[in-house]
């Protein structure tokens, strides 16, 4: 049978889920802007122009994503 889990455990966790989730969105937006760059490469035969704009758009959109979310959940603790 698991333990129960003590209250301040969770508070801990919800306190910190806000941030958790942004590593992975700013990996995933250059993953997939890479992929859509290098998808772009082989069908002009561009080679790497194509992927390295999905890289740094990836880049971009992701630390934009990234401000807004920082911004909103300090506009919160308010």
């Amino acid at each position: 049978m698991p333990k129960p889990v003590r209250p301040e455990f969770n508070q801990a966790f919800r306190k910190a889920s806000p941030y958790l989730n942004m590593g992975y969105v700013l990996l995933g937006s250059i993953v997939f802007f890479g992929f859509v760059g290098n998808w772009i490469d082989q069908r002009l035969n561009s080679k790497p122009i194509g992927l390295l704009i999905g890289l740094f758009t990836g880049l971009g959109l992701g630390f934009y994503h990234l401000l807004k979310a920082i911004e909103q959940i300090e506009n919160k603790k308010q």
